[in-house]
């Protein structure tokens, strides 16, 4: 059968065809990446940046192959869409014929979810204390009722947060926080 030759071997050939024998051509490198964090489901896009990416082939989360992968001409940038994970922080490679450049470390958070509110109504002058309940509430920046950012909230746990509902017009208003993408709750 025929014989595999290792990683580290076949980056050194790569480097020797693309760069002479002198090897004298620079590793590539990510200087940072952006988000550092999405959702187990995936499809979050990803920036790097860096130098030497020109020739990048794969983005690799924990292994598995990302997609929509978007080489920049300039070798400084590179983008691609996350592959679906399990929940967990996993290692980021890109992969390209100069070698391997490690980015560094990606979390993946399970898709945030409201599924009650409480009360479901209040003044529209505002100052009614809401507990929203769900899953996925840990690292929350922004609770919004409509556009506008409640007065104060508590995240109290991954499944609860406390938030002061903002002045508003009649009517009905969703309700949301900022931390990924979440689906609106009509609060009256």
């Amino acid at each position: 059968s025929p014989r595999k030759e290792s990683s580290a071997a076949s980056d050194v050939y790569k480097r020797q065809v693309l760069c002479g024998p002198q090897l004298a051509c620079a590793q590539p490198t990510v200087t940072s990446f952006a988000p550092t964090e999405g959702l187990t489901m995936g499809w979050t896009q990803v920036v790097f940046t860096g130098t030497n990416l020109g020739s990048t082939s794969a983005v690799r989360f924990d292994g598995v192959d990302a997609t929509n992968l978007i080489v920049d001409g300039s070798g400084t940038r590179v983008t691609a869409t996350t592959p679906a994970h399990a929940r967990g922080t996993v290692a980021v490679e890109l992969i390209t014929a100069l070698g391997t450049a490690a980015a560094g470390s990606y979390t993946y958070v399970p898709q945030p979810n409201i599924t009650n509110l409480g009360p479901g109504e209040g003044s529209m002058l505002g100052g009614t204390e809401v507990t929203i309940t769900g899953s996925g509430f840990t690292g929350a920046t922004t609770v919004l009722f409509g556009s506008k950012p409640a007065t104060r909230f508590t995240v109290d746990s991954d499944t609860q947060i406390i938030a002061v509902a903002p002045p508003q017009s009649a009517g009905l208003t969703a309700v949301s926080y900022t931390h990924l993408t979440l689906p609106t709750t009509p609060y009256v």
